[in-house]
């Protein structure tokens, strides 16, 4: 498993109700798995109406799923698209070799 899921959210949807979604994601995803874990190995970026989520193992699996459900619960699925794409395999220049 190496991809990621991007979101792009309505430009009318609050920041902070997608935040809000994030949130209850990785709450379900420290009760799967422990806080530890998902500290270490959840990794997603946010930035403004947009939501990476990386998809490397279950715990990225559990919170892509889980921010889905809650978006499309509490904002609709017609104010946001989602799609899955492969994580690319180059090193970004701010990584170390």
């Amino acid at each position: 498993m190496e991809f990621v899921y991007k979101f792009e959210f309505d430009e009318r949807i609050d920041k902070h109700l997608i935040q809000e979604q994030m949130e209850s994601a990785m709450r379900a995803a420290r009760g799967v798995f422990g806080k530890a874990r998902v500290k270490m190995d959840g990794s997603f970026l946010m930035s403004g109406h947009r939501v990476v989520i990386h998809v490397t193992d279950d715990i990225g699996a559990l919170l892509a799923s889980v921010f889905t459900e809650c978006a499309t619960e509490k904002i609709g699925e017609e104010f946001f698209i989602v799609e899955r794409v492969p994580k690319s395999k180059e090193r970004r220049p701010d990584e170390s070799q």
